[in-house]
């Protein structure tokens, strides 16, 4: 594996490329998606994670996974992770060979009419593109020297606190993302217990009118049997009356309930008519028809023509009494 000072962060260059020549981050993209087998595994030699200090462990990066990149850079931001099927890592620590980015950039400024092909082979063969610091630097000078171990250690010991602090934000954006999620939950459900509760006072309410009808309807069914029980007794006591086998059978009663009952056929007809007969002159008829004829006359009646025309009279005296014709 080559020295670290021949690679440099991808997030780095991307982000002075992007302050400089944005297209160039769109031209390598469809450079690298551009060849036969895009799914196809990067030289790790080319590309490989640096927090990662096995290369023989190292999930592979495939030309797609580094075209997603360049072309998700060309947006508003540069992402700070870099996401493949295998992993998602900070992408400050993906380093990329400067020899193998100095031609993609080449070759996309040659694309892009940014330098004349001439200009590009002259460029191609001379320095390899300098980045300090997360900046290009426009003239082509010799390599800083390296690290010392204090120096790399100095500078292991910033990118820590760095990615700690980026971890602490990504941590606080997840939990507001879940908080939100939550919060929405909630909403929905308060609204369907809102609604359930709507649901069960409407429920309620329909009950209770089907229990008021009902119990209505109990109240008139009890009165209706306390009114057939008040028939029933007084149909029993009539039973009582005019059972002729009771010793307390008035007979006279007995009568005038049958002159009645034949006159008015029990009770559906009224035999004094529209010319106003009157009851002595019905008892009379009721009487000879019975086969009594020691009953007097219509204006010297007997007593028991008198009693049972008083008894059956249906009218009171002077208050529309049947008339006499």
């Amino acid at each position: 594996m080559a020295q670290n000072s021949e690679y440099v962060s991808l997030e780095h260059c991307c982000s002075t490329l992007k302050l400089s020549t944005p297209a160039v981050l769109g031209d390598i993209a469809d450079q690298l998606r551009s060849i036969l087998e895009p799914l196809s595994e990067l030289n790790p030699h080319t590309v490989y994670v640096g927090i990662d200090h096995n290369p023989h462990d190292r999930p592979p990066i495939t030309y797609l996974d580094l075209s997603n990149y360049f072309s998700k850079a060309t947006g508003k931001h540069v992402p700070v992770l870099f996401e493949t099927p295998f992993q998602v890592v900070e992408s400050h620590y993906v380093m990329v060979s400067r020899e193998w980015l100095q031609s993609k950039v080449v070759a996309a400024r040659e694309r892009l009419g940014l330098i004349k092909p001439a200009q590009a082979e002259k460029v191609y063969s001379a320095q390899l593109l300098k980045l300090a610091n997360s900046n290009f630097i426009s003239t082509y000078e010799e390599q800083p020297a390296a690290l010392d171990t204090n120096e790399y250690r100095e500078l292991h010991r910033k990118l820590a606190v760095q990615s700690d602090q980026r971890k602490a934000q990504e941590a606080a954006s997840k939990d507001a993302i879940a908080r939100h999620e939550a919060e929405n939950r909630l909403a929905v459900f308060e609204a369907l217990l809102a609604e359930s509760r709507a649901k069960v006072k409407a429920l309620t309410d329909e009950n209770r009118s089907f229990y008021n009808e009902i119990t209505a309807k109990d109240r008139k069914i009890q009165d209706k049997e306390l009114e057939i029980e008040a028939l029933n007794e007084r149909l029993s006591t009539f039973a009582a009356c005019f059972n002729p086998h009771s010793a307390l059978h008035p007979a006279a009663l007995s009568e005038a309930f049958d002159c009645w009952d034949a006159l008015t056929r029990s009770g559906t007809f009224d035999p004094s008519g529209p010319g106003g007969r009157g009851a002595r002159q019905l008892v009379l008829e009721w009487l000879r028809a019975r086969g009594e004829f020691d009953i007097g006359t219509l204006s010297n009646p007997s007593a028991k023509v008198k009693r049972l025309a008083v008894i059956i009279g249906w009218r009171g005296a002077g208050s529309g009494a049947i008339r006499s014709r």
